[in-house]
């Protein structure tokens, strides 16, 4: 049986058969950050699943405990089975797949026949080409923070001057003043990657998951796909978050100096957090990658909304094609006009 991304449930390939999946949300739980936990966090002891070592390019694979080898989808070279398994962390709870394999192709085809400058061996990529669907490990930050800070903000004052052309122009002066204040908000689900193997770039024009609406982790939403287990400590996660948090109280903090001043430089602030807590997710992508050439391309999809993004090779015909094609729309313009 598989997991079935339409229905939600396991499903037999063969008969159809299907069986729900529970899904209890009282175990989706935030746990409270301390410095315990960001020490390090003891492995699930009743681990079913295990971990695939890719040989190409290193990435850690969480597969069916049978499961002996297969391809990497980060890189498309096998992977085989680790000589030592790891514990790891199960997670606190799970996306599920909405989208399957056959949306997911035809996702992927319509993105390959959008990119005018690919070469047209390209176009065929989808038929031969190996799509993964793959869940990703997250950690989600949680925390009410309240930042003061300083800065100096600026009145604009404009007066006229009489230029070296003898003609009047308008001046621009500022004057700058200290000031201070206080911002807070409370961040909800700050997203993290617990995986240092994805392409990174990609995952920023995809990363949108429903992760408020997470259900509860079990093994059986991981039959048919791969999930790939955290490879980012707790700890380093929580700092990135923190990155992120105070990326938002510079910015609230400049909004808040900008609501009384026209300008505003050489903000600090000085962020305090509280009720911090974290949680453990898995995400939902499709994944693969392809040679064309010497160079390996790569392409992501969200398996929650479809979302894609993608590296691909640029065709030279094509280009200057389409740079000819330009200049002799102009030429033609300027002998029609002429």
């Amino acid at each position: 049986m598989v997991f079935d991304a339409k229905s939600q449930t396991l499903q037999c390939e063969s008969c159809g058969h299907q069986v729900l999946i529970i899904n209890d949300a009282s175990k989706v739980v935030e746990h409270t950050l301390t410095r315990d936990k960001l020490a390090g966090l003891r492995p699930d002891p009743g681990r079913k699943t295990s971990t695939m070592e890719c040989k190409g390019c290193g990435a850690k694979i969480e597969v069916d405990a049978d499961c002996t080898a297969g391809d990497c989808p980060y890189c498309g070279n096998v992977y085989v089975l680790a000589k030592k398994q790891e514990e790891v962390l199960p997670p606190d709870g799970i996306v599920p797949f909405k989208i399957d394999y056959k949306q997911v192709g035809e996702i992927f085809r319509t993105w390959l026949e959008k990119r005018k400058f690919a070469p047209n061996a390209l176009k065929n990529l989808y038929q031969s080409g190996k799509l993964s669907g793959m869940y990703l490990p997250y950690w989600t930050f949680d925390a009410k923070a309240r930042a003061y800070y300083t800065a100096q903000g600026g009145k604009h004052r404009t007066e006229q001057r009489r230029g070296s052309d003898g003609k009047m122009h308008t001046v621009t002066h500022t004057d700058w003043f200290v000031t201070s204040g206080t911002v807070t908000h409370n961040f909800d689900d700050v997203l993290v990657r617990a995986t240092q193997h994805m392409d990174l770039a990609l995952l920023d024009n995809v990363e949108s998951f429903g992760t408020t609406k997470a259900a509860s982790w079990s093994p059986d939403y991981f039959a048919g796909y791969r999930a790939e287990c955290y490879t980012k400590p707790l700890e380093s996660g929580h700092q990135d978050a923190r990155k992120q948090m105070e990326r938002r109280l510079e910015s609230d903090a400049r909004q808040d100096v900008l609501s009384r001043f026209d300008a505003v430089k050489d903000l600090k602030i000085n962020p305090a957090y509280m009720n911090e807590t974290y949680k453990y997710l898995m995400l939902p992508v499709y994944t693969t990658s392809y040679q064309y050439g010497n160079e390996t391309y790569h392409v992501v999809i969200n398996g929650e909304t479809g979302a894609i993004a993608g590296s691909y090779p640029k065709s030279p015909v094509k280009i200057i094609l389409f740079i000819v094609a330009i200049i002799v729309i102009i030429l033609l313009i300027f002998l029609m006009t002429k």
